[in-house]
């Protein structure tokens, strides 16, 4: 998630370069359809080659540093074509006007040098047919692809109703911010002008047999040359003919291959079937072997585990001693039996985390919801069976997500002109996600089904004549400003920390989870989320019944105030849960006093820490405490608080049962644990030598310092000889662990 953020937090350059942004906003707005200015083309080539040179100096930069932000302006939208190049008018460069969206246009040009690979942009220079020249921006390219994939030298690109805007130093360019008004013509194609047709660099143009094109094909695999590979099998498929069936089995079988590697996993499948002819004999059974193998790898990454599971027997079926299908199937059935039980080693999946494999090989377990109607709110996830506190609820791997460590990823400072707002966050999701949805756009329509906070756009499923997917850039950031969670950052010993703590940041790594962004907020919820790698796991705070609302909270901001004001700014709604429904009806003075005593108390906690290897407080320091605590649970009306959280109480009142346990005052520390879960807003709560019974209300919470409350109240009937008690509570902090964790990984209990 992203958070606004707070301007006098950043360094005087950064609020420079938002004034910067704002103020060549608004130029661009006074200038909107003037004639485009002419370039100097000497001068154009000369820039862009030193922007080159000076890219290539810093191939590596690391823009995750704490002190590096980049700035972003997302602009006014503007839909990406849905026309085919046929049926728009050409124009030129000339005609070109500033901060205009062309229309039923289309320009064609082609690439003149090399391609400055910026962060956020892809920048070129280009020339039309009357060799006027041109800066262009690619915005959310896959830099993955390389040169060659994105704006190859080898084609007349055409730009479909392109946008004419301007740069950081206020001079004109061309802005390709949907990558599908991208459009690659070969130097063949008949609409290509004379004027922009020049000898191709690659080589696809020298080799016109399939057969040898297939070579060359497979010589670029072997290199890593993936896009080369890639264009070699298309244009061999192209040029392939009548009795040459067996080769076009061969170039679909390795475009596969190359596909996979570019992660497109659905073209990777749809080739590998269509490689697949009659095994008649002992050849052809190896090589559709070798087709069934990838497609069931294509339909794993898919995460179609049941049609993975038909596609490596087949290929076992052909051949059975095959050591990688056997492999492939046995994880097929593990990710099967996750997917359908629930069930995961999640100890396992942990240990194997790194910065080098930051992501779980695991399956969705999704069964026990499904979306519905949640009325005045939309759409929400509904339980499908009743749920017991501690069970999972779900489990999920991201569709897209970054963390920290990783190459791509950058911290941005983001300035959108529709309403004005600043936020921070990770910058590199916007672009991923993009990317991600053109690659496999039939998995693009579960995002493009989410909420993006009432954003019109064109239909999710639209296909460009030229067979290109459509997918509206704009569309997918609102969706991901909407949708995205933060989450923590991956280690081996990720499932053991401090309560998975980092499970709500959301400034540095985040991620969209398509099936759990259905889950709507609600202060005092009835799902707590944890990550593990790249999986969210929601586990049930309390009883939830079939056919009830699964919620969670979406912000822990503890003040009243500032919670409304982040729902209404980043999700437009105000939250009238129980707890918000109590503290709205306070007076803005009671809440200030809450306030002020709350932060009182937290100062009182930080000047007087507490820990096990330390001399006890002193009687004073505890009659001190004490006073807070009353204090503070005096601010609350009893009756309009009853059954709901008295979160401003709750860290003074967890300071005074460590305090009663380490000065060994056994009577105040059970009684001070009791009053906690009383202010959690936990029903029939009893703590004594003979009863430990703990209920969950409606309205109640679960935290960390609920565990350690518990931890210590165990402590304490052990000490006292009471282990029947002892043990009763040292399972019920367990059980709050489990909740808070995610797993029960790291749970330190009672000695044997």
């Amino acid at each position: 998630m992203e958070a606004p953020i707070d301007m006098s937090q950043l360094p005087p350059a950064y609020i420079q370069s938002l004034d910067q942004i704002k103020t060549l906003h608004h130029y661009a707005q006074a200038h909107k359809s003037k004639p485009r200015e002419p370039k100097d083309a000497r001068t154009l080539l000369m820039r862009h080659r030193s922007g080159i040179e000076f890219a290539k100096k810093q191939p590596h930069q690391r823009l995750s540093d704490a002190n590096t932000i980049l700035g972003i302006i997302v602009g006014q939208p503007y839909m990406p074509s849905t026309k085919s190049v046929d049926e728009l008018e050409q124009i030129t460069i000339a005609q070109l006007r500033t901060e205009t969206h062309h229309k039923g246009k289309v320009l064609l040009v082609r690439r003149m040098g090399g391609l400055i690979l910026a962060r956020t942009t892809i920048g070129s220079i280009v020339v039309d047919e009357t060799g006027t020249p041109e800066i262009l921006k690619l915005g959310h390219g896959d830099a993955s692809l390389g040169e060659d994939g994105l704006l190859p030298t080898s084609v007349v690109i055409a730009i479909k109703e392109p946008y004419y805007t301007f740069n950081n130093e206020k001079a004109g360019e061309l802005r390709v911010d949907h990558p599908s008004d991208i459009v690659h013509l070969r130097v063949t194609d008949s609409r290509v002008p004379a004027s922009l047709l020049l000898e191709a660099e690659g080589r696809i143009t020298e080799i016109r047999s399939a057969r040898e094109l297939k070579e060359a094909g497979n010589a670029a695999l072997k290199k890593k040359l993936y896009v080369e590979a890639l264009n070699c099998y298309t244009e061999g498929l192209r040029e392939s003919c009548a009795g040459e069936e067996d080769i076009a089995r061969d170039l679909y079988r390795n475009r596969s291959q190359a596909n996979l590697l570019l992660e497109r996993h659905e073209a990777a499948k749809t080739d590998a079937l269509a490689a697949l002819p009659d095994s008649s004999d002992e050849l052809s059974k190896l090589v559709d072997a070798k087709a069934y193998f990838r497609a069931g790898c294509a339909a794993y990454h898919l995460q179609d585990f049941k049609d993975a599971r038909s596609l490596f027997d087949k290929q076992l079926q052909l051949v059975g001693t095959d050591k990688d299908g056997k492999i492939m199937l046995s994880k097929v059935m593990t990710r099967l039996h996750e997917q359908e039980h629930g069930e995961y080693d999640f100890s396992l999946h942990g240990s194997r985390l790194s910065k080098a494999y930051p992501r779980v090989d695991a399956a969705d377990h999704l069964t026990k919801s499904e979306i519905k109607p949640s009325p005045g709110r939309g759409r929400g996830l509904f339980a499908t069976v009743d749920i017991k506190p501690g069970d999972l609820i779900l489990c999920e791997k991201a569709f897209c997500v970054l963390f920290e460590h990783e190459e791509q990823h950058f911290k941005a400072v983001k300035y959108d002109v529709r309403t004005g707002n600043v936020t921070q966050g990770t910058g590199a999701l916007w672009k991923e996600l993009v990317s991600k949805l053109y690659r496999n756009p039939i998995s693009a329509k579960a995002v493009m089904a989410l909420s993006s906070g009432g954003y019109t756009s064109i239909d999710a499923a639209a296909t460009s004549p030229d067979d290109i997917a459509v997918i509206d850039t704009f569309h997918v950031h609102d969706i991901m400003v909407h949708n995205a969670y933060g989450c923590s950052t991956p280690s081996k010993k990720q499932t053991q920390t401090h309560f998975g703590l980092n499970s709500h940041s959301g400034e540095i790594n985040s991620g969209i989870w398509t099936h759990a962004s259905y889950i709507n907020h609600a202060c005092v919820c009835n799902a707590h989320r944890t990550f593990i790698g790249d999986l969210i796991l929601f586990r049930a705070t309390k009883p939830i019944a079939k056919g009830e609302e699964i919620t969670t909270a979406y912000t822990q901001i503890a003040d009243y105030d500032e919670r409304q004001k982040r729902f209404t700014e980043h999700w437009g709604f105000q939250c009238t849960c129980m707890l918000c429904t109590a503290e709205g009806a306070d007076t803005a003075g009671d809440r200030r006093g809450r306030t002020r005593l709350e932060r009182k108390a937290q100062t009182f906690q930080e000047r007087n820490k507490l820990h096990d290897d330390a001399h006890p407080p002193s009687t004073k320091r505890v009659q001190e405490a004490e006073g807070l605590a009353t204090a503070l649970k005096v601010t609350y009306d009893a009756k309009r608080f009853e059954g709901v959280p008295r979160n401003a109480a709750l860290g003074i009142q967890a300071w005074l049962v460590q305090a009663y346990h380490d000065r060994h005052d056994a009577a105040s520390c059970l009684t001070a644990v009791v009053e906690y879960f009383k202010l959690l807003a936990y029903e029939d709560v009893v703590i004594n030598h003979a009863t430990v019974t703990l209920r969950a209300g409606k309205g109640s919470k679960v935290n960390e310092e609920a565990v350690h409350t518990l931890q210590y109240a165990s402590k304490v009937m052990l000490e006292t000889g009471k282990r029947n008690a002892a043990v009763k509570l040292d399972d019920l902090a367990k059980e709050l662990y489990l909740i808070v964790n995610g797993v029960v990984d790291g749970y330190t209990g009672l000695p044997a």
